[in-house]
């Protein structure tokens, strides 16, 4: 115990032991603080955008469901609430019209904010509690189409109510159908003295849950087998698809940032333990000519290497949970939801870490320090990464491939990066070697330190070309992970551009087409096509009924287990590509169906296929003419059929539009609807605006995870350069010895290591560049784009953090007079 103590004491002030715990410590922490981080994160991303659901879960029943559903959710300790709708007649001064009702209990909304208005088009106001009883809410057409002011009585159904507010918007606002009517939001309670609830009426019960991700999957299990045909379960995929694809896209982000940083630090700690392995074995030569054996210096260097590993790992754990508490702390208030509680899993794994990195790259440098022989004292052992074996190169691999497998928890991932791993290091060091080879046959005419700095490239070439391709990987990490984040950002904020539209005009009438024309040429307003809507359902596909062709929940997922909109159109919508066949329209082909492409491959649709629709009763056939790529996040208009119109003609229909205007025009729609009360329009800038706040919030998280993995990259850059200069320190010391000033040292050391960072910045630049492409096709989805702007990015990092840190190193062996220096190598 007291020569363990001193050997540590002696090697920690000397900086081995420093530089060993400070690998494992950046590994331990940055894997607890990051696995935490994005776990909480992911959770709090999804509450917030669950506000689009008012819940996370919502289960739509046409009647009461059984008290025993709910007693799930009870026995889950899941937060619920109810709510009912329904259509009814509201009366004023015996004007009637038609609205879409509401009725919600004092739960309602779990999640997000209810936004309303004490005066008609007044500044707007938050809060989690609706009207009370007695009270209703009302969007502001009813207001017009009624000439009703706050504080007026209404008539709805049987009952009467005082109108306190304008209804602006509810949180769950887009992820229902299209409302026939004016909104109206009143209390639970109320449902009775309206006398809505019938037999044979028409009615929707909505139950929604919020609560844990494992509280919900618990209540999935047990409740969805006991649904049936008539109930619809509702979450983020199904019912806001262009949401729940911003998270996807983050959480793939997220992981391949994490796999990213799994990787580089068990290159480091592989890296600084082989360092002080080298570094020790003069003395453990000096040990056994004391008399140790074998056996004592392995408990002595296991037993040192469990105490610095001991201590990483307390502070690492402590330091990794603070961090990600004081980040996501922030990230709660700007996303206004709770932070959720901590599980055990980002420290279990932190451990497991540690465990696997001392076991695959710590003990097996220390392990060989064992054979080390008394007569090497009298030896010079200047072997370059005497530990990098192939053997140990193999351990190091399979480590590396047990922490992404403890990671991502996929087998078939952690293969994927580790071979994608060794086949860079493969790709990188054969032009690394190409390039220092050609400076070496070019025969430069230099002097001085430039001399001696292609002296030095030249006398380790092997060692050296590892070297630019450790960096150049590191470095090509960064610049394909900054190039996925921009990609990331400019391709979700192009989901929304500028303009985008906030308004759709629904429920126009064949005979108010001139007149909405009309309206809209007047204001100057610029909107998408009127096109007409007709309401059918998918019944057949190629003569055999679709539930029999795919599952109930299939069916769910494809979004055609319930009425489509129908449309037809002559030319090619906007923001739909042809990839399939041709367009329909014109072609001689008669009873022609352009499919929306995503559907039709979840249906099994293909081009001649024989679709058969039922609209109000009658069955027709129209055979699949072409498939179309869909946007559906640009805020128009769009089908997933559109069918020829001589099929579509003889039908009852309505046609919609949507177009943009500027909030302080907003007040002109009331004129629209004054003078076609029949028309409905929908206001989606609630909806915009939350997906806006989703993707900022997910691109602050992704600039986050960011410094992660440049923390990760520094320190193989650090522990690379650290390696490369500990026999640097030998010849520098010759150097001086002779006469060699300190300036030469410097200078040579600096260039010498900025050209090292230049070739490696390079090659980063052309490995980066390629991955990146095959990213954006394969993994991400979005169109390719090269990215010049990071071009010159590498190359000049590279020299600046490879050649700082060789400066920083020749500036401290430099400053130690070169007696001391003999004497420390003697």
């Amino acid at each position: 115990m007291q020569l363990l103590w001193r050997l540590f004491r002696t090697d920690w002030r000397a900086g081995d032991l420093r530089l060993l715990f400070a690998a494992l410590f950046l590994a331990v922490a940055v894997i607890t603080g990051l696995a935490a981080f994005i776990e909480r994160l992911q959770i709090m991303l999804v509450g917030e955008s669950s506000q689009f659901l008012a819940a996370d879960r919502v289960l739509e029943s046409p009647r009461p469901v059984d008290d025993s559903w709910l007693a799930l959710a009870d026995g889950l300790q899941l937060r619920q609430a109810r709510y009912l709708s329904f259509q009814s007649m509201a009366y004023a001064d015996d004007r009637p019209q038609l609205v879409s009702v509401k009725a919600a209990d004092d739960a309602y909304p779990l999640r997000g904010l209810l936004h309303y208005r004490q005066t008609l088009f007044g500044d707007t106001r938050k809060t989690v509690d609706g009207p009370r009883p007695g009270e209703i809410w009302a969007e502001a057409r009813l207001f017009s189409q009624l000439g009703l002011a706050i504080g007026d009585t209404v008539a709805v159904g049987d009952g009467d109510f005082v109108l306190a507010a304008e209804l602006v918007s509810e949180p769950d606002r887009g992820a229902g159908s299209i409302s026939m009517g004016p909104r109206v939001l009143m209390h639970w309670d109320d449902i009775a003295s309206t006398g809505v609830v019938q037999l044979g009426s028409r009615l929707s019960y909505h139950y929604l849950f919020a609560g844990l991700p494992q509280q919900l999957a618990a209540l999935e299990a047990d409740l969805l087998p006991l649904l049936t045909d008539s109930h619809e379960w509702q979450d983020l995929d199904n019912s806001q698809p262009t949401v729940a694809l911003a998270l996807r896209r983050a959480k793939t982000f997220f992981m391949l940032a994490s796999s990213i940083i799994v990787i580089l630090s068990g290159i480091a700690i592989a890296m600084a333990s082989s360092r002080f392995s080298l570094r020790h074995r003069r003395h453990v030569a000096v040990l056994k000519t004391l008399g140790a054996t074998s056996a004592v210096i392995q408990r002595l260097y296991f037993s040192l290497l469990a105490l610095v590993a001991s201590l990483a790992i307390i502070v690492a754990g402590a330091a990794g949970w603070l961090l990600q508490e004081q980040v996501l702390q922030f990230a709660g208030q700007a996303l206004h939801v709770d932070v959720p509680p901590l599980s055990p899993r980002p420290f279990v794994l932190g451990l497991l870490t540690a465990l696997i990195s001392l076991g695959c790259f710590s003990l097996p440098p220390l392990w060989a320090l064992k054979n080390v022989s008394a007569i090497s004292i009298f030896q010079q052992q200047a072997s370059v990464l005497p530990s990098f074996s192939p053997q140990a190169v193999l351990l190091v691999l399979a480590g590396i491939l047990l922490l992404l497998w403890a990671y991502t928890g996929n087998v078939f991932i952690g293969l994927l990066l580790l071979g994608g791993l060794a086949a860079l290091l493969l790709l990188v060091t054969l032009p690394a070697w190409l390039l220092l080879k050609r400076l070496e046959s070019s025969r430069l005419q230099l002097t001085g330190w430039a001399t001696l700095a292609l002296s030095n490239l030249q006398r380790r070439l092997r060692s050296n070309a590892l070297h630019m391709a450790l960096f150049a990987i590191s470095m090509m990490l960064l610049m394909v992970l900054w190039g996925v984040k921009n990609n990331l950002f400019s391709e979700w904020q192009n989901q929304l551009p500028p303009k985008t539209p906030n308004f759709f005009l629904v429920n126009i009438e064949q005979g108010q087409l001139d007149g909405v024309r009309q309206w809209l040429a007047d204001g100057q307003i610029d909107s998408e096509s009127l096109y007409p809507m007709v309401r059918g359902r998918l019944v057949a596909i190629n003569g055999q009924p679709v539930r029999e062709l795919v599952s109930k929940e299939q069916l769910k997922r494809a979004g055609a287990d319930r009425e489509l909109n129908l449309s037809w159109a002559n030319e090619l919508p906007p923001d739909n590509t042809l990839t399939a066949g041709s367009w329909h329209v014109g072609d001689g082909r008669q009873g022609g169906v352009s499919v929306e492409s995503e559907l039709a491959q979840k249906l099994a649709i293909g081009l001649g296929d024989t679709l058969t629709f039922m609209i109000g009763g009658e069955q027709f056939d129209s055979e699949v003419a072409s498939l179309r790529e869909v946007e559906w996040d640009r805020m128009r208009p769009n089908f997933y059929m559109l069918l020829d119109q001589q099929q579509l003609a003889p039908f009852a229909k309505t046609w919609m539009t949507s177009f943009w205007l500027p909030a302080e025009r907003h007040g002109e729609v009331s004129q629209l609807l004054k003078a076609f009360p029949t028309v409905i329009v929908i206001d989606v800038d609630a909806v915009i605006r939350q997906i806006r706040t989703i993707i900022d919030h997910v691109t602050l998280a992704l600039e986050l995870v960011l410094v992660f993995v440049l923390a990760g990259s520094l320190l193989v850059l650090m522990t690379t350069v650290q390696n490369g200069l500990a026999e640097r320190v030998r010849e520098n010391t010759v150097i001086r010895a002779l006469g060699g000033t300190r300036r030469l040292i410097v200078g040579s050391l600096l260039a010498e290591f900025a050209l090292m960072g230049l070739l490696a910045g390079v090659l980063a630049t052309v490995f980066g560049q390629i991955i990146l492409l095959v990213v954006q096709a394969r993994v991400l989805t979005i169109p390719l784009q090269l990215h010049p702007e990071l071009w010159w990015m590498a190359p000049l990092g590279g020299m600046l953090l490879i050649g700082g840190a060789g400066f920083w190193s020749a500036r401290q062996v430099s400053q130690v007079a070169p007696m001391r220096l003999l004497s420390q190598q003697s």
